[in-house]
C-alpha cells in the first residue's frame, strides 16, 4: 500500500492521508519518498527506471479514522555534553572527565512536501 502526505504539520511531523480505516495503527514505521528523474543505463541508453529519493522514515504518533500523523524516528547523530569535572585536583593530574549523553533531537524529514508517496516499512 502506498499512502500520501496530506500536511506538512513540521520537519519532523507529516500527516498522511491513511487512517484506521485503512488498517493504520499506532506504532507503525512508513518510508517517505518522492520519484525522482528517469535514470537511463549510460552505455546502452535503456531506461533503468526512475529513481525514489528518500526523505525520511516515521512511527505513527496518531490515528484517525482517514488520516494519521507520522513523527520522524530517526535521531541526529551528534553526543551533548552535560557536564565536566571542575575539580583543580582532577585537572591537575590530568584526569578529568566529562559525561555525555546521546541526543534526544529526532532529524527532519528531508525536504518533506504535500504529496509525498508513504509506504509501510
Amino acid at each position: 500500500m502506498v499512502f500520501r502526505v496530506a500536511q506538512v504539520i513540521s520537519p519532523t511531523e507529516l500527516v498522511i492521508n491513511a487512517g484506521s480505516a485503512d488498517g493504520i495503527k499506532e506504532g507503525q514505521r512508513y518510508q517517505v519518498y518522492s520519484i525522482g528523474d528517469e535514470i537511463l543505463d549510460p552505455e546502452t541508453g535503456e531506461s533503468l527506471g526512475q529513481l525514489e529519493n528518500i526523505k525520511g522514515i516515521g512511527r505513527v504518533v496518531n490515528v484517525q479514522d482517514r488520516m494519521a500523523t507520522i513523527e520522524s524516528d530517526v535521531v541526529q547523530p551528534t553526543t551533548k555534553i552535560i557536564r565536566r569535572s571542575t575539580s583543580p585536583l582532577y585537572l591537575a593530574l590530568g584526569e578529568g572527565w566529562e559525561e555525555r549523553i546521546p541526543p534526544s533531537v529526532k532529524a527532519d524529514f528531508k525536504d518533506p512536501s504535500r504529496g509525498d508517496l508513504v509506504r509501510p516499512i
